[in-house]
């Protein structure tokens, strides 16, 4: 597994890697909880858009618990600060 060093803070970098990779490469995001720092895998991705506007939503994992759980079909948002670092295999 390689794992980018550069940190990219748009969620579109991080859609398109997930969603055009041959492989559906997945992401790796830093994210803030209270006053600590931690990582989530995301591993699929859904996209909205309007005229002038793209959201992105993404299905995550977090030390082994879902966060937007995917039978349901639940996807999330991130907040725009959050850092993404590219994964490949």
């Amino acid at each position: 597994m390689w794992i980018n060093p550069v940190l990219w803070f748009q969620d579109r970098v991080a859609y398109y890697h997930i969603a055009t990779g041959r492989t559906a490469y997945p992401t790796i995001r830093l994210c803030a909880v209270g006053d600590s720092l931690h990582w989530t895998l995301a591993y699929g991705v859904k996209k909205t858009e309007s005229l002038f506007w793209s959201n992105f939503y993404f299905h995550q994992i977090d030390n082994g618990a879902l966060v937007g759980v995917p039978s349901t079909g639940s996807y999330t948002q991130v907040d725009w600060w959050n850092p993404w670092l590219k994964v490949w295999d």
